[in-house]
């Protein structure tokens, strides 16, 4: 879905830059820490509220105004301390996501902090109830800044691939939530009444064209502006008709479909205010909106209100979409197809990676018979006509005497038929006998798919060259073993020289 939905948007911009009654100011802020007095701290918070502070295992050792409510220097990093005033529901909803999303890799988010009763909101004597989020010392996300931009852009495209690793465990919506999403999904795409609610507002805001259009056509004196507008009028409706096809189309409907299906999650306010930059980190917070829907309408929503701000540049439009579209694959290359969707030059060349088939089990030795102190390697095994037979037993450490042993056996070689797994077995359990290693069980056994690589004709023919000069072509880029060789160093070098090169 990576092209059409660059697709949908492009052809949207003329139209939108007609349609826009969003206008605000742009707001940057770079300082989170105010420093007027505490006294009538937002929705009523004072130094009173404070005592409920006592009741976290933390210590306060300086207290600001700040995003509403307080924000706290405390012996654990820095917090945010506010009054709650929505439902319960509300914030335990939002701790869950919060929650999960760091525990899928993405930490930089505002997660709530435990009282020492191990809940997330806590009352005061009068009934009031609090919360305490970590929070980040840094700046907003400046919007007159590409570079900042672009980083904001990138940290979406990271967010959105965790977001999909826990799509499906927090699909819909509380009522509360709905009530106050209508606007949203107007932008969004919700299906409402068999159409689409997007659909139904560009198709709306493309007749308002039109009446537009027909006034000036029929106004016999215009003005320099009225001019200029009618000359190009007509291209802005061009463009909202190809915006109304795309969404009227299958591939939308589906891709929307799709999305329900599976529980496909997006921010749903992603903003330059919720966007901060901490000490080399960029943080995402306040995702009390987030949604079951296509995350596309994410990056949507943040091009929306930044290209306000750029009068609506094509070409800053076409960075932040770069920005958001590149994606590594280090997965195994020859799987790609199956999901991702992949060109037809990636399926060839992919196609032609081989692997070679290992049998790797750990077994345990019986109790008074020989245990070796390390590792052992059959070098007379390591022909094709032993194909099957054990190759490597590998003693980990060497402080542990009564360690597992890991076996390895290799089952294909080019021109020799397959062993079975349970022959392949047997003759590496005989060799560990010839070692004098007495088995007594087997604890864990996989087939692992080790050593990617092509065969001689096609490395000649130029296989590596092709995939590099494919590099960055539809923002892709590929890593991983078959890149480079086989061990640890080896990869973690290729990758970061890919890196250097094109990031």
């Amino acid at each position: 879905m990576r092209l059409f939905f660059t697709r949908l948007f492009v052809s949207e911009r003329k139209q939108i830059a007609m349609i826009a009654d969003e206008k605000s100011p742009a707001r940057i802020s770079h300082r989170i820490f105010a420093t007027r007095s505490l006294r009538n701290v937002g929705n009523g918070m004072n130094e009173k509220s404070l005592e409920v502070l006592k009741q976290y295992d933390f210590e306060v050792n300086r207290v600001l105004r700040g995003r509403g409510g307080m924000i706290l220097n405390t012996d654990r990093g820095v917090k945010l301390f506010l009054e709650c005033v929505k439902s319960d529901k509300y914030y335990e909803r939002e701790n869950d996501i919060t929650r999960r999303v760091a525990d899928s890799g993405f930490l930089w988010v505002d997660t709530y902090v435990q009282n020492s009763s191990g809940e997330i909101l806590t009352p005061d004597e009068d009934g009031r109830r609090f919360y305490v989020k970590d929070w980040y010392e840094g700046k907003e996300c400046n919007v007159r800044d590409l570079k900042d931009l672009c980083r904001a852009v990138q940290t979406l495209a990271q967010l959105h691939l965790v977001l999909l690793e826990v799509a499906g465990e927090f699909s819909g919506t509380t009522e509360e939530q709905n009530e106050k999403d209508v606007k949203a999904k107007a932008l969004s795409g919700i299906e409402a009444g068999g159409e689409t609610q997007l659909r139904l507002m560009y198709t709306r805001h493309m007749k308002e064209l039109k009446l537009t259009g027909n006034y000036l056509k029929n106004k016999k004196k215009k003005s320099e502006f009225e001019q200029l507008a009618y000359k190009n009028i007509g291209g802005f409706f061009s463009e909202a008709e190809k915006a109304v096809q795309l969404l009227a189309g299958p591939q939308f409907q589906e891709r929307l479909s799709y999305a329900k299906k599976t529980g496909e999650l997006c921010h749903g306010s992603y903003n330059y205010h919720n966007i901060i930059f901490s000490n080399g980190n960029t943080a995402v917070t306040n995702f009390d909106k987030y949604k079951n829907e296509c995350q596309i309408s994410d990056l949507y929503q943040f091009m929306r209100k930044i290209l306000e701000k750029y009068d609506w540049d094509i070409q800053t439009a076409y960075k932040m979409m770069e920005e958001y579209d590149k994606i590594i694959v280090t997965a195994p290359l020859q799987y790609l197809p199956s999901y991702f969707d992949a060109t037809e030059q990636e399926k060839a060349l992919f196609a032609k990676i081989d692997y070679e088939r290992y049998d790797v089990t750990a077994i345990t030795c019986k109790k008074g018979t020989y245990y070796p102190d390390m590792s052992g390697y059959l070098f007379d095994n390591m022909v094709p006509e032993r194909l099957g037979h054990l190759m490597v037993f590998y003693h980990r450490w060497k402080d542990e005497p009564n360690q597992v042993l890991t076996t390895y056996v290799l089952r294909n070689y080019k021109g020799k038929e397959l062993k079975t797994y349970e022959e392949a077995k047997k003759m590496a359990w005989d060799d560990m006998k010839l070692c004098g290693i007495d088995i007594d069980k087997c604890v864990y056994e996989r087939k692992w798919y080790y050593f990617p690589h092509v065969f001689e004709k096609d490395y000649a023919d130029g296989w590596y060259e092709k995939v590099e000069s494919m590099q960055g072509q539809l923002n892709t880029y590929y890593a991983g073993e078959i890149m480079s060789f086989g061990d640890m160093e080896e990869t973690v070098q290729y990758s970061k020289d890919l890196v250097a090169r094109f990031f």
